[in-house]
């Protein structure tokens, strides 16, 4: 198996709590953060050392005077922070704000996935089921919007419906007219007409899907679902007609077999290979 590839990402985090509390509330906010954002739990992120941590502090309620704000920011700790922004100054320790800015490392991988059918609804559809399948599989952590889409519309001389399917490779000698597009398969259509007899139009599209973590960190299923699922295997094998579709689910709170992806990262928490 590959080695993942890592993207830097900034994350921000922001906490309000009284003095003594402040720094883990913070933490716990930038874990919270890292999981919205990737998916992960934060120890699967290599998060950088260079932080900047923002305090803004309120001075006392005092009747008929209003409260002032004092702001101070600093790289090494929260206390630091709060001693920056109150420069000697009474404050009021029951609200002590903090904003954490901080950088990781967040390991990934780029499934491609194809898909072609004889009309380009039934194509779309079959790809919409393999972006399902992979959500149902690796949860919050697939992408939502793909990095690269491709869509290809292929003239042919040949009655692939008679023909029982389209075969593995389209021979180039009965393509007539072929179009191709990153938009979609109408503006690929544009590009793809002949004045030669059609007899099939291949439609095949095309999606990059990025997922962070590793490629073997996925969801635990309950064991009474493995087991239905391993029961049912036999019959989608002797061909069942009725076929069940993942729908996707929410991952918060799921847990992940197959590792941490930050024990399989290189020392150098460089990529492997560069982004496709």
């Amino acid at each position: 198996m590959a080695n993942p590839l890592y993207q830097d990402m900034k994350f921000s985090a922001e906490a309000t709590a009284g003095k003594a509390l402040v720094a883990d509330r913070v933490n716990s906010s930038l874990a919270d953060q890292v999981r919205e954002t990737t998916g992960l739990a934060v120890e699967d992120v290599r998060l950088g050392e260079g932080i900047t941590y923002t305090a803004m502090l309120t001075t006392k309620g005092v009747a008929g005077i209003g409260k002032k704000k004092y702001e101070g920011t600093s790289t090494t700790s929260v206390d630091d922070a709060i001693a920056n922004a109150a420069k000697g100054k009474d404050f009021d320790e029951r609200t002590v704000t903090i904003r954490m800015e901080r950088t990781g490392s967040v390991p990934y991988f780029v499934r491609e996935l194809r898909a072609r059918a004889l009309s380009p609804d039934a194509a779309l559809s079959d790809l919409e089921a393999q972006v399902v399948v992979l959500r149902d599989r690796y949860g919050g952590r697939v992408v939502e919007h793909p990095q690269e889409a491709g869509y290809s519309v292929t003239r042919t001389s040949a009655d692939y419906r008679q023909a029982g399917g389209i075969p593995e490779q389209v021979s180039r000698h009965k393509v007539v007219g072929i179009g191709r597009s990153v938009k979609s398969f109408a503006d690929a259509e544009t590009s793809a007409r002949s004045n030669k007899d059609v007899k099939s139009t291949v439609y095949e599209a095309m999606q990059k899907i990025v997922i962070y973590g590793l490629e073997s960190q996925v969801i635990e299923q309950p064991r009474a679902q493995a087991s239905v699922e391993s029961a049912a295997a036999p019959m989608a094998a002797a061909g069942a007609s009725q076929v069940h579709r993942p729908t996707p689910r929410h991952d918060s709170g799921r847990r992940y077999a197959g590792g941490s992806p930050a024990a399989a990262m290189p020392a150098s928490g460089q990529p492997a290979t560069p982004f496709l």
